[in-house]
């Protein structure tokens, strides 16, 4: 596996420190590829504590929330991290289960290195864990065959692949999952909008984070509701942006307002982005759709600085893109 150089020095060792850690500043700045992004904790101005329910193991395989959603890596993995974490633990991190992190649960060999680095493939090179779901009961689609590259061919229960996503400025969303089952009848979750909110986002969130204990994690209970509780307090109070720059340097520089602090202070409420024409009722107080919503790096527009003046008419070719 080819480990990206700036991943091993800069992010292994940083990983290990918080990791081992109780707390990380507010606005911590962490290195990527093209600067540092930094989380802001909305609930405390000086920290953001490391120690709570989402950083405990609370099942059997060893794992925790923070296991797939690591402050280094914006609350989610990357391929370069699992790479990392891969070779400095021979492969038994406890991300390196086969319940999910392998790339099929059967037919597969974790006794020996090799076999774990063949295992787990699509968890080092692209992030992904396998969520295995059933063909539901009542499905308008029989399955008539599989062919999948990893040797999960049973036609019962179908592989999906996808990479945990960000468990940050949550706020934002209208759904809980990549399908957003967590707030579907599937699952017996509650729809978001704008009538129930943030009440259905809580709500989603809750039940998100006991599947995630009871199937991720492979707890024998579910936990507690007050384990619960701290999840989501502790979710739903970070915003992670981007905040330097290596180029254009600090975003929130001669009056831009770039950063995880200004994205916290954002108005938000469920239908403000839809473009449909007002008489469609998405948008809950019928505003017309209005192509220029962004306005964070109006300041820039005329800068003298090449990197931010590049960045601000990034800022209003997005809006003429949504205008048409």
């Amino acid at each position: 596996m080819k480990l990206n150089p700036i991943a091993a020095l800069l992010l292994g060792p940083l990983t290990a420190t918080i990791t081992s850690a109780q707390s990380l500043p507010n606005l911590f700045p962490i290195p990527d590829s093209r600067g540092f992004l930094e989380t802001y904790n909305i609930n405390d101005s000086s920290s953001i504590n490391l120690t709570g329910a989402f950083f405990k193991s609370l099942g059997t395989n060893g794992r925790s929330c923070s296991s797939c959603h690591v402050p280094t890596e914006g609350w989610s993995v990357s391929a370069a991290e699992l790479q990392l974490r891969f070779l400095l633990t021979q492969g038994l991190d406890p991300i390196f289960r086969t319940n999910d992190g392998s790339n099929c649960d059967h037919n597969i060999n974790k006794s020996t290195l090799a076999g774990r680095r063949q295992a787990y493939s699509l968890l080092t090179s692209k992030g992904l864990i396998r969520i295995a779901l059933t063909v539901p009961a009542g499905a308008e689609f029989t399955v008539v065959g599989v062919q999948n590259p990893y040797g999960c061919n049973d036609s019962s229960t179908l592989s999906m692949y996808r990479r945990p996503l960000p468990t940050t400025n949550l706020r934002f969303l209208s759904t809980v999952m990549w399908d957003g089952r967590e707030s579907s009848r599937q699952t017996g979750t509650t729809k978001i909008t704008y009538a129930t909110n943030p009440s259905d986002l809580l709500a989603d969130l809750a039940h998100q984070a006991i599947d995630a204990t009871t199937g991720h994690a492979q707890a024998a209970t579910p936990p507690t509701s007050q384990q619960v509780q701290d999840i989501v307090n502790f979710e739903t109070s970070l915003s992670t942006a981007q905040a330097i720059d290596f180029q254009a340097g600090p975003l929130n520089a001669n009056r831009a307002n770039g950063g995880p602090a200004a994205l916290a202070s954002q108005s938000f409420f469920v239908g403000i982005n839809d473009s449909f024409p007002a008489s469609f009722g998405f948008n809950p107080f019928g505003t017309p759709f209005n192509p220029a919503m962004f306005n964070l790096f109006d300041a820039w527009v005329n800068s003298g600085n090449a990197a931010r003046a590049s960045i601000a008419r990034g800022q209003t070719s997005s809006m003429r893109s949504r205008s048409t």
